[in-house]
């Protein structure tokens, strides 16, 4: 790898050259492209696009650039720092300081930074990127009313202290980027205005995210905690965007907000609490769901501030919540089709005017000593129907087709909670509360497959086929299996579902082909769903 350093003071005649063609150029008030290879240049180029007029790009080619970096643009338009790939292009604050330092002051540029590692930065200030901003609303912001960074295909860790602060009015984006060796260290979006998106990256081993608005969505995060807090002055609340992820925390604490979206992800964590506050500007319509997730936590509460948007728990698998679940402050909330296995579940609405229906969903407490459901007010209307549960217990407008008893889950020893072909939840719900073709269980699988919906998260279904079963003939061939196995050591797409293969299912493929390739669908948690057709 080429060394570049900040150290030298004398100037090369290329050198010299070039870094008279960005005071040229700055002259002209035009766009720049600056090709730089070393940290002295980097910081010519950034000095020079702060003021020149145009939107530039910085092209650094494959090098370390030691030094500690600034950009103070006098002006709104954008920059674009591109590296040769993260591998190649380091940029390293060699643990002085921080490794790059942005002051929009009262400017709203968008700053693009891709293909670079951020590396060996220091100071609480943020380490690997400071960015402060004059733009402090707590009203809100409209499009381009806030300066933007984008950080994305990059690496950034072995920095020590704050990771990425931002302040004020500033949006940080996250977009395929890794963040790693970064223990002890924390990404802060500060301020009214300030809003974080963590998109398609792997966050491990970080000390805190917190932000005033904040989405995690496609990624791997692993975290002490998250959280959320307030605009500047305590007037406005924002969002919270949760979708699709893997969220490791001990503590997720995403509060107020004026709504919040927590959709599709496996989230593991010593408490969870959300709560939303009623404002002037509501969800827009926008109803607030919290579906499609496994969640397993020491406790979890839900308080939904009084919103007016009907909200909806759906779909969802809690998992030995030992302290409970609680929905509260709610104004007409929809429970269905979830599992709580070993999570006790307290209904707590507002006072005046509530409504709730449960409807298709397993409770299972987390002990005897616990009622499976409770209600602690009564609400205007209450409806429970086609529940499976130990007992009814509360008041309920309407009560029907609930069975009391036990479900038969496969393996809730390690996991599964997939119906057993005898459980009493097969064919026990009520199909009248699905809202289209769309609808799919936690699984992704087609609802109703049977007579009548099952109750729980999870719809019993036998038809998939290995996604290893290209001619889809319910049989692993050698050449099939050889193929499914390429493209996983590869890492390359597939094309049925899950794209990004499993190893797990390569090995259920391998173990399908040495008991003679020939298989069948028991209905239970995938790939061990998958069985030789003898079994």
């Amino acid at each position: 790898m080429n060394k570049s350093t900040t150290n030298s003071k004398v100037l090369t005649p290329l050198r010299f050259l070039f870094l008279s063609s960005f005071v040229c150029c700055s002259l002209t008030a035009k766009a720049v492209v600056f090709e730089v290879t070393t940290a002295e240049e980097f910081q010519a180029a950034l000095s020079a696009a702060a003021n020149n007029g145009g939107d530039d790009e910085i092209i650094l080619s494959s090098g370390n650039y030691l030094g500690n970096f600034k950009f103070v643009p006098n002006e709104n338009h954008s920059l674009k720092i591109s590296g040769s790939g993260s591998d190649l292009t380091v940029l390293d604050g060699e643990n002085q300081a921080y490794v790059l330092f942005m002051s929009f002051k009262g400017y709203v540029p968008t700053v693009e930074i891709n293909g670079v590692s951020i590396v060996h930065g220091a100071g609480d200030g943020g380490s690997a990127l400071r960015l402060t901003s004059d733009q402090d609303n707590p009203y809100g912001w409209g499009a381009g009313e806030a300066p933007r960074v984008v950080i994305s295909d990059s690496q950034i860790g072995e920095n020590y202290g704050a990771l990425l602060i931002a302040n004020r009015g500033t949006d940080l984006e996250l977009i395929r980027t890794n963040v790693y060796a970064s223990r002890g260290q924390s990404i802060t979006c500060n301020g009214g205005r300030c809003s974080l998106l963590v998109s398609e990256s792997n966050i491990n081993e970080l000390a805190s995210i917190a932000s005033g608005a904040l989405r995690i969505w496609d990624s791997q995060v692993s975290t002490g905690s998250i959280s959320t807090f307030w605009a500047s002055g305590g007037r406005l609340p924002f969002e919270a965007s949760l979708k699709n992820s893997t969220i490791v925390s001990n503590r997720i604490d995403l509060q107020p907000l004026e709504c919040f979206d927590i959709f599709g992800n496996r989230i593991k964590a010593s408490s969870i609490s959300i709560q939303a506050v009623s404002s002037p500007n509501g969800c827009q319509g926008v109803e607030t769901r919290f579906s499609y997730n496994l969640v397993n936590s020491d406790g979890l509460t839900l308080d939904f501030g009084r919103l007016e948007p009907k909200a909806q728990i759906l779909n969802n698998l809690f998992v030995r919540i030992l302290g409970g679940v609680t929905f509260s402050s709610y104004y007409e909330l929809d429970v269905m089709a979830n599992t709580f296995f070993q999570s006790s579940v307290v209904l707590n609405p507002n006072p005046s005017g509530a409504s709730h229906e449960l409807v298709n969903n397993i409770f299972v407490p987390s002990s005897d000593e616990y009622a499976a459901l409770r209600v602690s007010t009564f609400a205007e209307y209450a409806a429970l129907k086609n529940n499976l549960l130990p007992f009814v217990e509360g008041v309920w407008d309407v009560e029907s087709e609930n069975i009391s008893g036990s479900p038969t889950f496969f393996d809730p020893e390690n996991d599964d909670f997939h119906l057993t072909e005898d459980s009493l939840g097969v064919d026990g719900g009520s199909s009248s509360v699905l809202t289209g073709d769309d609808v799919t269980d936690l699984d992704g699988n087609a609802r109703k497959t049977g007579v009548q919906v099952d109750i729980g998260a999870y719809e019993r279904s036998t038809a998939q086929l290995h996604p290893a079963d290209i001619d889809g003939d319910g049989t692993i061939s050698q050449s099939e299996f050889d193929a499914y196995n390429a493209a996983w050591r590869t890492g390359d797409d597939w094309s049925a579902a899950p794209t990004k293969i499993p190893v797990d299912y390569v090995t259920r493929a391998g173990y399908l082909l040495q008991k003679g390739g020939v298989y069948k669908n028991i209905g239970v948690g995938k790939p061990a769903t998958w069985v030789p057709v003898n079994e």
